[in-house]
Parts: structure tokens; sequence; C-alpha cells
């Protein structure tokens, strides 16, 4: 199973991430969307990858839920993988910031 290409979209609250997300990538036949419009899937992988590592990030869980979903739309022969979601960046850990404390 492959695909041409996979991108993380991050997004930036009020950049349009949203339309972007209904308008384009959920629709476009493409691209497979593991992003918003939120279903049951997309949203436990979304949750799955903002853990923190170490403490309670599972990478066989994120990979799991990323293989059920992709199996679901059969070749991937030309389709992009898109994981789009505005708060990933909210997340100081996501985001290399040091804390209060150093950590």
């Amino acid at each position: 199973m492959s695909a041409e290409r996979v991108f993380i979209h991050p997004g930036f609250g009020k950049s349009e991430t949203t339309s972007l997300q209904e308008n384009i990538f959920s629709k476009h036949e493409q691209i497979i969307s593991l992003g918003r419009p939120w279903n049951d899937n997309n949203f436990k992988i979304c949750k799955q990858i903002k853990n923190l590592e170490g403490i309670n990030y599972n990478p066989d869980a994120v990979l799991t839920l990323v293989k059920g979903v992709l199996e679901g739309h059969g070749s991937l022969n030309n389709k992009c993988i898109v994981l789009s979601d505005e708060t990933l960046l909210s997340n100081a850990y996501m985001r290399n910031i040091k804390t209060k404390g150093g950590k």
C-alpha cells in the first residue's frame, strides 16, 4: 500500500483551514482526508497523534488507525493523504517550545 504523497497540514486559526478541509480535502477524489469533517476514525487518529511521546503516545495505535482508514479507500495510486487539523500546533510539545521549568 503506498500513496503518491503524504501531507500534514497543521493549518492556523482564522486562515481558512476549515474551508480547505470541508470543500477540497474531503471532496477531491484524489485526496484521502484524515481530518475534518470529523468522523470516528479521523477523530481517533488526530487525538492519538497529539498524545505526548513517552507518556501516552502509542505509535502502534496510530499505525493501526491509519491503516484501517486507508484500507477502506482501495488503491492509493495517484492519491494524496492529507492530515489537516488546526489544533496540531496548539500543543506546546508539538511546537517544540520549552515550557516553564525547562521541560
